[in-house]
């Protein structure tokens, strides 16, 4: 094996952590023999199957972890510390306990006791829970507030405003559902 190749697969070692499955079927083997001089054999062949999966581990950026610069990502992203930037990733964004300077855009956006200063855009699920403070616009399809917003929110599907939510900007949504408690200074569009 080359050193690239070595090399490569210690990456792969060190991140990625693999699955392997083997599936052996053993097929039997027969064999007679008639008066010692025929003898047939029959053998029928045997089926081998390699199953590798891969699995990502989400990227961690920990509570004593400032990020100057911009992230982006194919997998989740959990956040305990303060990022800098903009964030890009195609699978989850959880922000726990940490700080964000820059816009968000994920599949799906979790967000709890946080600060965000900037947009969030998330085609499915955004949560914001907790004694989290939001300052920016919000676009997503189900959105769940229970903290504090300070801009506007585009709820395509769904939007749930929990008894300690606190808006002020306007809202656009299919369906809403405001509980006892949460506070909206703004107006309300149905689209």
């Amino acid at each position: 094996m080359d050193k690239k190749s070595s090399f490569k697969n210690k990456i792969l070692d060190r991140y990625f952590e693999v699955v392997e499955d083997e599936v052996i079927t053993e097929s039997p083997i027969t064999s007679t023999v008639d008066n010692m001089e025929q003898s047939e054999v029959r053998v029928e062949t045997a089926s081998v199957t390699d199953e590798v999966s891969v699995v990502k581990t989400p990227t961690i950026i920990s509570s004593e972890t400032v990020l100057q610069g911009n992230v982006n990502g194919s997998n989740d992203l959990e956040v305990c510390g303060q990022i800098i930037g903009d964030i890009t990733v195609e699978g989850m964004v959880k922000v726990l306990s940490g700080a964000v300077t820059g816009n968000i855009k994920a599949t799906k956006i979790f967000i709890k006791d946080s600060i965000i200063d900037g947009n969030i855009d998330s085609d499915s699920m955004i949560d914001i829970i907790g004694k989290s403070e939001i300052k920016g616009n919000i676009k997503g399809g189900d959105i769940v507030i229970n903290g504090r917003c300070k801009g506007n929110i585009v709820a395509s599907e769904h939007l749930k405003l929990l008894e300690r939510a606190m808006i002020r900007g306007d809202l656009q949504t299919k369906l809403i559902r405001i509980e006892d408690g949460a506070i909206l200074e703004g107006y309300l569009k149905m689209i």
